[in-house]
């Protein structure tokens, strides 16, 4: 890239504060904006509620701690500006930008199964899943919801490798005949 010196990388900074127990809830909605404006050159985020109020900007910097430094500074010196509420700091992070990307692109949620992938994980029916789902030993489901549950895929292969499967059809109980 032409026009930034060697050895610098682009760093994403995240600054919050959080408003001290006790303290008045405050209205900032039009801080924020203005707030958003002038870190516009530094393509600038700004998330603001009744008790908390957050920035990210970029920066160009030679390691992580100049690149807080840097650009904790230039939200604080704006957000001043801007009218925002001082509030005590509660976290400021820096993260080298390819570092950032990397770490968006992974995902975020478990991976989730329901009966019919957990049946074929478990080489059964998905009828069989909802018998063996009341039995002990069988995963909690991370979710039920209306159109069913969801295991976590984890812990149904963990039950498949620690299942005992016996040949043939499973014996009814002398209650159910």
């Amino acid at each position: 890239m032409s026009g930034v010196p060697a050895d610098t990388d682009w760093f994403s900074v995240y600054f919050e504060t959080r408003a001290p127990a006790g303290t008045a809830a405050a209205k900032a909605e039009n801080a924020a904006d203005a707030l958003l404006d002038l870190l516009m050159d530094n393509s600038g985020t700004v998330s603001a509620s009744r008790s908390s109020w957050g920035a990210r900007v970029s920066v160009l910097a030679f390691d992580a701690r100049e690149a807080a430094e840097t650009g904790v500074a230039l939200i604080q010196r704006m957000a001043v500006k801007a009218g925002m509420p001082s509030w005590p700091s509660v976290r400021a992070e820096a993260t080298r930008q390819d570092v950032l990307d990397e770490d968006n692109a992974k995902p975020t949620l478990p991976e989730l199964v329901s009966a019919p992938e957990a049946a074929e994980i478990l080489g059964v029916s998905p009828q069989r899943v909802h018998e063996l789902a009341s039995s002990p030993g069988f995963p909690e489901p991370m979710y039920e919801l209306r159109t069913g549950r969801l295991w976590l895929e984890s812990a149904i292969s963990a039950y498949a490798d620690r299942r005992q499967r016996k040949p043939g059809r499973p014996r009814k109980n002398a209650a159910a005949s």
